[in-house]
């Protein structure tokens, strides 16, 4: 897998992991924070919509 992806666990709101796929933080530098769309989905529909 290229950098910066990687697999790794990931923790679930009802105490559970699963194996899911991560970023090294570098890869976030400059992004938009997306968390108050609940999601990347949710993200792009809105820029969907905005157009």
């Amino acid at each position: 897998m290229p950098q910066p992806m990687t697999i790794g666990r990931v923790a679930l709101e009802d105490g559970t992991s699963v194996a899911g796929f991560l970023a090294e933080p570098v890869a976030f530098e400059g992004a938009p924070d997306i968390s108050a769309h609940g999601g990347w989905m949710a993200y792009l529909r809105r820029d969907q919509s905005a157009e």
